[in-house]
């Protein structure tokens, strides 16, 4: 509650430093227990914000400090940092991969050599289903769009909408075809 009251009265500049002191007279010594991790991530975003965001610094300059940041984390947020900019940066390459017209086996070839043939095949497998889910969109999207265009009256349209999402999607994959409706309807002919 006193958290949420702080929020409101601080300025963005000082809300961290006055919400570690009211962790801290909350729960004394066992403030960095519960929040110390949370804290630390905090406090290197801060920081690597205001690197990135001084006009001063030459790239060299902010690349040297923000090297020297990195290596103020503890070793295991060091090592999740790492594991989720190697994330990143494959995920970048797949895609300018696809863009060059290179094959799906040359795709699982590289995500093996980065993440090992199991974590390949699981990427493999994700990316099927992420197609399917867009072929199936796609498809349903043209379908809609013709019962859009039919004129009926709101009742018989949603019912026909309802019919149609069934035929296509299942689970939770119905709530967020819904939503997407709910989206694309402000775009809607």
């Amino acid at each position: 509650h006193e958290a949420g009251e702080l929020a409101e009265r601080s300025s963005a500049g000082s809300y961290f430093e006055e919400l570690v002191d009211l962790q801290s007279e909350i729960f004394g010594d066992h403030a960095n227990a519960l929040f110390g991790r949370e804290n630390r991530m905090a406090e290197y975003a801060i920081a690597r914000k205001a690197i990135v965001a001084d006009s001063e610094l030459s790239v060299t300059e902010k690349n040297a400090r923000l090297a020297d940041l990195e290596a103020t984390l503890p070793e295991p947020l060091r090592e999740l940092r790492s594991t989720m900019n190697r994330q990143a940066t494959v995920s970048e390459v797949v895609e300018q991969m696809r863009r060059d017209g290179l094959s799906e086996e040359e795709v699982f070839e590289y995500r093996a050599v980065e993440f090992g043939e199991e974590a390949a095949e699981r990427l493999a497998a994700l990316d099927s289903r992420r197609a399917d889910w867009s072929r199936r969109l796609e498809a349903y999207k043209v379908e809609r769009d013709e019962i859009w265009a039919q004129g009926l009256d709101p009742r018989a349209e949603e019912h026909a909408l309802e019919l149609l999402r069934e035929e296509h999607f299942a689970g939770p994959e119905l709530i967020r075809a819904r939503a997407l409706d709910g989206i694309d309807g402000d775009t809607r002919p």
